[in-house]
């Protein structure tokens, strides 16, 4: 197996794994509080937008099916979110409701526009990826606490931006992941210092 093939699968089994402590957590908790609304919405954005990226500009394998998996992890801390909040959150449910149907338009959009719209879903979910955790980190620095956000995934997030940074870079992926990465990369020696000063 040669470094195209292993590699973006290592970067990709990160990312899902990294997703799999908070959902523990969450469980063990029976509580999602600590977390900002805006790290869930931008979870499932991301995750939604990087489905179209990955299969509408035919990534490599690794992606095409870790990238599910991944966003499978994704519904289930949605879905946490929900299931263990103590107010009814109408609002906030009827906004996931308008997503999903506004991403099954663009579904059948991506049939005869699949180029355009992968790479605009790249540029998007860069975006998203770029921004999504800055209210989270406010929100420790505000509360001078991470309690509620588990380290494994901040950490393994970080790393799988690491490697697939690296991957990207070789594999002369489009410009959308390596930025998306060193991003990823940033973001996570923040988390390092929040969890370094507030634990």
């Amino acid at each position: 197996m040669n470094f195209n093939n292993f590699f973006p699968w290592i970067a990709q089994i990160i990312f899902f794994l990294g997703l799999l402590p908070q959902i523990r957590l969450n469980l063990n908790r029976k509580s999602t509080k600590g977390l900002s609304d805006f790290l869930f919405i931008g979870y499932f954005y991301g995750y939604s937008f990087y489905m179209f990226y990955v299969f509408c500009l035919n990534l490599p394998l690794a992606h095409k099916i870790m990238v599910p998996l991944a966003f499978f992890a994704v519904l289930t801390l949605v879905f946490q979110r929900f299931y263990y909040s103590e107010s009814k959150d109408l609002g906030l449910k009827i906004f996931f409701i308008f997503s999903i149907l506004f991403f099954i338009f663009l579904l059948f959009l991506s049939i005869k526009n699949s180029l355009f719209l992968g790479h605009a879903s790249g540029w998007v979910m860069m975006l998203i990826w770029a921004i999504y955790q800055i209210p989270q980190l406010l929100k420790n620095y505000q509360n001078r606490s991470i309690k509620g956000l588990s380290f494994g995934l901040v950490s393994m997030i970080g790393f799988g931006n690491f490697v697939e940074f690296i991957v990207a870079l070789f594999l002369g992926l489009p410009p959308q992941t390596y930025l998306n990465n060193l991003n990823g990369i940033f973001v996570y020696l923040i988390y390092l210092v929040q969890f370094i000063k507030f634990k």
